[in-house]
């Protein structure tokens, strides 16, 4: 039978909960007998038998007065010596005979030659002594023995183990004299035997052996026909559960397939009869189709859910079937999981209240709350708000009776985007901030970022400064601080409601870093530190976030960068006015190497969004409100509306509160265009003193404002049917949006989008150590 080539990610200990109870017993012979007491010192005769002294030569072992003596010493001669081997084989016969029950196997050794008899007896109960002997030599000689490294086991010398190597030569010695002369079948006995007593060794060493002993008894069964082919399935079945103990389930399920083929209509059925029958056997190879199946599923959902989903279902089957225990149980956890994939979510909430009713909480806790959690998650997904809110308080009231932070959380944040959804903000804010702490107590960062996001979209700035300045104070070699917050950024862009978070970032981040040099004379030198410290990606960003402008390396030097003319960015609300305004930008930008901005093909930077005006007074009324909020700056110096905005440039420059007590940072840069953009982005200039080498013209400054305004005034002229539209601020603008953004249909949106966390919770439904660690 072609087995698949299944990674085993699989639960070892759930296979075993099934089959732990059948494999405690030697199924080779029904009637279990116990181990005689024996002496101390083994018989010299017997060369099977690990010994001091050089061991017999095969002419003395085979004499009749040492046969009798070990056997004697071996506890089975309880009397004196029998006259020949016939009368001992008959006394035997006699015995063995009024048992109820006659094997085969018994029926065809009592049809041997008394010698040969003999001999076979000697060896079975030779290799029982041996073995018993041979423990109490290897456990003394653990004691003894420095503990080997895994890695080194295989390739330790057995030269340096004395007391094992004597044993093992033996059996090999012994074994090579049955193959000498053929025969098979004392050769098979002592592969087993040895094999069957190192594999209950809970050790690397002693299983390769096993491994080792349990192959060359497969190669010997092959050439042993002489039973039937009972040897044969009997080495193919004992082969495959011990490689079931050591989780190779693929070629377990091949050897137990084997056995089970050679055994149908065979006659030896009832030897097995008071351990297993041939239906266990096939219940062993249906166990493992069935974990063969779930595996498979688990690989192959991303792209046949339907074939994962069918797979399931017939691994639920198999477990109904057989009755496994708890196997069943995670089975239809996973068939319910499938099913959310294939958004047959009442399907998945009947399995699910199915199996609550199954699990008891007491026992398995683990278990009870995974499929709350997905009970919940289900619910949520099968738009069923009621049964969610219920279901989401019954986690919160099961995670504060059984001290679960981590569960109390988890139903706080779904609960908070069940009252944002019904815009219940405040009471969500609430729900959000408890989350927040219960995940920062438990240092759970992943977490705690989606929870800071959520509380963004509440427009909660302050909470999430915390967090930055806890990514920043977090800054360790294996996790720097820097990488956390350009993860919080690509992360949270839906998130964002005001640029003045990023500028926040920006600042906490790079003014630290510039004020630990007097001088900057360029802006290539702010580039080459940030690129030193932080690395090459969070250069770019912070070069961008501060000035905006594209950098472009000159022809001698491909370290030293200028700054360039910015692309405009704006957002929209109409694919139309969106087109409109890249056609202008095309003209405008038209043979400018722009590295920021390559308008080609659809790719474009706007952001459709959705807004009706219903008549024209309504519209009259925007470019009002418009006005008021972004009013033109007159060109004459003696308005008041100019000086006042000359005195905010002059105030924002050169803060008088910090100047005699912060360092200053000195710039050789007073190009008013730069200074705009430097006013643009460091909001709070308290933080940061600037000082130049060299007078500034601030009138400048703010008659390069002014320009600025009028042509964007100019292009609203332009287009007076859409100047509603132009200054739309409800929208952030993100450098990482300025990169990759399209104009997105209307129809690109899902209903699905706002539970995206659905599948990172499966995460922790199948982690163990999950709640434990809470």
């Amino acid at each position: 039978m072609k087995m698949r080539n299944i990674d085993v990610k699989y639960d070892k200990n759930k296979i075993w909960s099934v089959i732990n109870k059948h494999l405690d017993e030697d199924y080779r012979d029904p009637i279990p007998r116990p181990l005689p007491d024996v002496a101390p010192e083994s018989p010299d005769s017997i060369v099977c038998i690990p010994n001091k002294k050089k061991p017999a030569s095969i002419r003395v072992m085979i004499s009749e007065t040492a046969i009798w003596d070990a056997l004697r010493d071996m506890g089975v001669l309880r009397q004196r010596a029998p006259k020949s081997y016939t009368s001992y084989r008959n006394k035997q016969r006699e015995i063995i005979f009024n048992q109820p029950e006659l094997t085969n196997r018994e029926i065809r050794r009592m049809k041997m030659k008394p010698k040969k008899y003999v001999l076979f007896e000697l060896l079975e109960e030779g290799y029982r002594y041996a073995a018993h002997h041979l423990k109490k030599l290897m456990d003394e000689h653990d004691r003894l023995r420095e503990p080997i490294p895994p890695e080194q086991i295989k390739d330790k010398p057995l030269k340096n183990m004395k007391k094992t190597v004597i044993f093992l030569g033996e059996i090999l010695k012994q074994a090579n004299i049955y193959k000498e002369e053929h025969n098979n079948e004392g050769e098979f006995s002592i592969y087993f035997y040895t094999a069957k007593y190192y594999e209950d060794k809970n050790n690397p060493y002693w299983t390769w052996l096993a491994d080792s002993f349990y192959k060359n008894a497969l190669k010997t069964a092959k050439s042993f026909d002489l039973d039937g082919g009972y040897s044969k399935a009997f080495i193919n079945y004992m082969y495959g559960r011990f490689l079931l103990k050591q989780g190779n389930a693929p070629q377990a399920a091949k050897r137990l397939q084997i056995a089970f083929e050679l055994s149908i209509g065979k006659p030896w059925g009832a030897m097995w009869a008071t351990n297993i029958t041939f239906e266990k056997i096939n219940e062993y190879s249906s166990y493992l189709l069935h974990i063969a199946q779930l595996l498979t599923a688990d690989k192959i959902y991303k792209r046949y859910p339907e074939r994962a989903l069918r797979l399931t279902i017939e691994a639920v089957r198999h477990a109904r079937r057989g009755d496994w225990h708890p196997d069943l149980e995670e089975a239809m956890l996973e068939l319910a999981i499938h099913y959310t994939r294939n958004r047959k979510h009442s399907e998945a909430i009947n399995t699910l209240v199915q199996l609550s009713e199954k699990v008891d909480p007491t026992e398995d806790r683990n278990m009870f709350i995974s499929i709350q959690v997905l009970l919940a998650l289900c619910y949520k997904r099968g738009r069923k708000k009621g049964e969610t809110l219920k279901q989401l308080f019954f986690l919160v009231e099961l995670g504060r009776k059984w001290k679960l932070p981590n569960l109390v959380a988890f139903g706080h944040k779904n609960i908070a985007q069940y009252l944002m959804e019904k815009n219940r903000i405040v009471s969500a804010r609430k729900y959000l901030t408890s989350c927040i702490l219960l995940f920062k107590k438990q240092q759970r960062y992943k977490d705690l970022v989606e929870s800071v996001y959520l509380l963004g979209s509440c427009k909660a700035e302050q909470h999430i400064k915390e967090y930055i300045e806890l990514m920043i104070d977090s800054d360790t070699p294996d996790t720097p601080g820097y990488k956390k917050i350009l993860d919080f950024l690509s992360y949270g862009k839906p998130f964002w409601k005001e640029k003045t978070l990023k500028r926040y970032i920006v600042t906490k981040t790079i003014e630290p870093l510039i004020s630990q040099k007097e001088v900057l004379t360029a802006s290539d030198k702010i580039y080459l530190l940030l690129k030193d410290k932080f690395g090459e990606q969070f250069a770019d960003y912070a070069m961008e976030e501060i000035t905006e402008y594209g950098r472009k390396p000159l022809s001698d030097d491909k370290f030293n960068y200028i700054l360039e003319d910015p692309t405009e960015i704006q957002y929209f609300e109409t694919r139309k006015e969106a087109e409109a305004y890249k056609a202008y930008l095309v003209d405008k930008y038209r043979g400018k190497n722009l590295r920021l901005n390559r308008l080609r093909g659809e790719n474009i930077n706007f952001q459709i969004g959705k807004r009706e005006i219903e008549d024209e007074s309504e519209e009259k009324e925007y470019i009002k409100t418009l006005n008021d909020i972004d009013p033109i700056i007159p060109y004459e110096k003696d308005s008041p509306m100019y000086k006042q905005a000359l005195t905010i440039i002059k105030d924002y420059l050169t803060p008088p509160s910090f100047a005699e007590t912060k360092k200053p940072v000195i710039l050789n840069v007073t190009d008013p265009k730069i200074l705009i953009r430097l006013m643009n982005t460091i909001v709070d200039s308290s933080n940061v003193l600037f000082k130049f080498d060299g007078p500034i013209n601030y009138e400048a400054i703010l008659a390069e404002v002014i320009k600025q305004r009028s042509e964007q005034r100019k292009f609203v002229e332009s287009l007076p049917e859409l100047l509603h539209k132009r200054y739309s601020t409800e929208i952030p603008v993100t450098v990482d949006q300025r990169r990759e953004c399209t104009i997105f249909p209307e129809e690109a949106f899902t209903e699905y989008d706002s539970d995206r966390h659905i599948e990172k919770n499966r995460d922790i439904l199948y982690n163990s150590n999950f709640y434990a660690t809470m």
